[in-house]
């Protein structure tokens, strides 16, 4: 056997079975097996941890939580601005939709279905009628028509794998408005909020692209 240098007391050693065959001096054999142990356990946790993570993900809904995302978006489009509803500077700020997700599930996704709406405002359903006044009063009555023919869109079947990469897409986006937002001076106004909106649409690529952009 060739002689070779132990990784405990540095001195040199022949093995007598294998080249594997650790120091026969007893406490160097004791350190590299607990160093075996350790290692092995750590091995183990890291196993475990990534088992509990894969399960975890069996079980997420990633469309709700995508639904969440795409409401930050709209509210970082519409940074500084004033609620869409009630027109007043919100205290907590909503991503509201104006036609609501229940009876619209097939546009719950789309940005220009989105807007910033006071928290208040948002929890009453009466105020989507406001909502839609908000939409003529900031963008004209010709996007509000375009927002009503989006109901046309045919619905998507994704499975959550899907939605799962689109949250990847949504998150991307969010980073990039809040870093263009730590330049903004003051309130987009309604013609960048659509242009926004339209961009923001085509990065995610959710539906068709007749239902993207105005």
């Amino acid at each position: 056997m060739k002689a070779k240098k132990c990784r405990v007391c540095g001195n040199r050693y022949t093995p007598k079975y294998n080249q594997l065959e650790p120091c026969p001096t007893y406490e160097c054999r004791l350190v590299l097996y607990r160093k075996a142990d350790k290692k092995l356990a750590a091995m183990e946790t890291k196993r475990r941890r990534e088992e509990k993570k894969a399960l975890k993900e069996q079980h997420m809904d990633y469309k709700k939580i995508l639904q969440s995302e795409v409401q930050k978006i709209a509210r970082l489009i519409d940074f500084k601005c004033l609620c869409l509803a009630r027109n007043i500077v919100p205290r907590q700020a909503h991503g509201g939709h104006l036609f609501s997700r229940g009876s619209n599930a097939n546009l719950a996704l789309n940005l220009h279905n989105i807007f910033l709406q006071a928290a208040a405002s948002n929890h009453f359903q009466n105020d989507d009628g406001l909502m839609r006044d908000g939409v003529v009063r900031v963008f004209g009555q010709d996007y509000l028509d375009f927002i009503t023919s989006l109901k046309a869109t045919p619905t998507q079947k994704y499975t959550n794998e899907d939605y799962k990469d689109f949250l990847q897409k949504a998150r991307k986006v969010s980073k990039q408005l809040s870093e263009w937002n730590n330049q903004l001076s003051q309130a987009r106004s309604a013609t960048s909020r659509i242009q926004m909106r339209n961009w923001a649409n085509v990065q995610l690529s959710i539906y068709p692209n007749d239902f993207l952009t105005f």
